[in-house]
């Protein structure tokens, strides 16, 4: 995110490793999202080879690996044949990205020589860059690149020829040091206006007129309806302890499937005066700690919550910050907030038991359940990494030129809570369901959407599949953030910087 540091410290390694097979649905492609270790390099062949995948031209379903907590990863393949790459799943950035060879070569890129991409391998690679660069610049570290295009896979089955990306060719020390050969690219999914013409605010802006490699699909009629799901799982107390296999979640492309969120789901609109609709962006009408409120009453209104994949942590403004951290001090009094990175933590591990609920409310719902808190437990918000526990909540949330403020609701939230997320405009939030006590990848196909399904959304019992009279006439702009998890960080680096708004 602009204006965000990255939280380096609490050294933690985290080592890539195959997710196991499972059988898949039918219209369903499950490809893992893996946990990584910094300190090893991605072993493709043997990595790549154990992931299974099913396409039926209805939906993608691909199983997520997670980085001791900090990051989720999928597995994909560009060019003809194949060449793997691993991604970080981000919802806060709408470009793809993945290293060079020539990069990795010249170590120019923290990512070896054999898991990044060689263009000149490849049959079906188009350079789109007319001999220019263009970069990818984030609120810590960017890229550097040229336009081009080549076929995407995901789990050997589906294939998307000419899908763009930027072929990296430098990333800055920031990046390189984050990157630490966890992953090799990025694949955003930001909103980017849904589905309808580009806001002129960003189409002024170079690199965020590109769309979405689910965009791509929903316009050449490759899954059923224009919708992504998240569920993320973790490894809790195993965090910092390597990769745990198949324990990361999934992203289904195309619909939602209903075993992975517990009740309905509850639909918000995108804020569109966010960013130019840029962002995942949700109205924040109250947060509460312990059943108080916390927001300062100058900012009641003025919050949104923007849905980030790409960062490990919940970033909030200051004067909120300071009132979580007296709240809980008053619980723990021995608990302790570092000056430099504003990391709270914790003198045991033990003290976690005596930590309040933390609630969020969203504003905009036409349901009837449109009220409703989401609780977060202290399990949810303290993270557990190798026996120092830490608060996942800092304070470091921009703030737009019209004076509003963006919280940065990452994977401490997202992994409490199941998101699914409609280019018509809107973003749907139940609680996850415990993906060990179903099985990854076990749902039954058919209870999961197709085309002539119920909007293709969710077919979950009960779930109000109204929309209202929203129509959002926008398209898609520019990468928001990641949370590029370095060997020693905890957090991101940042969303995109969208000074413009």
């Amino acid at each position: 995110m602009k204006g965000t540091d990255s939280i380096r410290w609490l050294p933690f390694l985290v080592s890539l490793v195959s997710g196991q097979d499972r059988n898949a649905p039918s219209g369903l492609i499950r490809l893992p999202l893996q946990k990584v270790q910094a300190s090893t390099p991605i072993s493709r062949a043997s990595d790549f080879a154990s992931k299974d995948a099913v396409y039926t031209g209805n939906m993608v379903v691909a199983k997520l690996d997670n980085r001791a907590d900090f990051g989720y990863y999928v597995d994909i393949t560009i060019g003809t044949p194949g060449q793997p790459s691993r991604l970080v799943v981000d919802t806060g950035s709408n470009q793809m990205w993945v290293t060079s060879r020539a990069c990795a070569v010249a170590s120019l890129c923290s990512s070896s020589d054999n898991d990044s991409f060689d263009p000149t391998a490849s049959s079906s690679y188009l350079d789109q860059s007319a001999g220019r660069a263009e970069n990818i610049t984030y609120g810590k570290g960017s890229v550097a690149g040229r336009r081009s295009k080549d076929t995407f896979s995901l789990g050997g089955s589906f294939h998307m020829p000419a899908t763009p990306f930027l072929l990296v060719s430098r990333e800055d020390a920031t990046l390189y040091a984050q990157s630490a050969h966890t992953f090799t690219g990025i694949l955003g999914l930001a909103f980017v206006n849904g589905m309808g013409a580009l806001h002129p605010a960003l189409a002024a802006q170079p690199g965020m007129q590109a769309r979405t490699v689910l965009h791509s699909m929903v316009m050449q009629g490759l899954i059923a309806r224009p919708v992504f799901s998240l569920i993320l799982t973790s490894v809790g107390s195993l965090a910092g302890q390597g990769v745990q296999m198949g324990q990361g979640g999934e992203l289904v492309l195309g619909g939602v499937d209903p075993f992975q969120h517990s009740g309905a789901l509850t639909w918000y609109p995108v804020a569109m005066n966010v960013g130019a609709g840029y962002y995942w962006s949700l109205e924040l009408t109250d947060v509460q700690l312990a059943g108080s409120r916390i927001v300062p009453d100058a900012l009641l209104g003025r919050i949104y919550a923007v849905m980030d994949s790409g960062s490990s942590f919940i970033n909030i403004d200051s004067m909120t910050f300071q009132n979580l951290y007296d709240k809980l001090k008053s619980a723990i009094p021995t608990l302790s907030r570092d000056q430099m990175s504003n990391l709270i933590t914790l003198a045991s591990c033990t003290d976690m038991a005596t930590l309040p609920t933390l609630s969020f409310q969203f504003g905009g719902s036409a349901t009837t359940d449109g009220t409703r808190y989401f609780q977060l437990a202290a399990s949810d918000y303290v993270m557990n990494v190798s026996g120092t526990c830490v608060v996942g909540i800092v304070p470091a949330a921009p703030t737009q030129k019209d004076g509003s403020v963006l919280w940065i609701v990452g994977d401490v939230f997202l992994r409490r809570v199941f998101s699914a997320y409609d280019l018509n405009g809107q973003v749907g939030l139940a609680y996850s369901v415990n993906m060990d006590s179903i099985g990854m990848g076990g749902s039954d196909p058919s209870t999961v959407e197709s085309a002539s399904g119920n909007a293709g959304i969710t077919s979950s019992p009960g779930d109000s599949m109204s929309r209202g009279n929203l129509t959002f006439p926008y398209p898609l702009p520019r990468s928001l953030g990641i949370p590029l998890l370095a060997a020693p960080i905890v957090r991101m680096f940042g969303f995109l910087a969208l000074c413009i708004f």
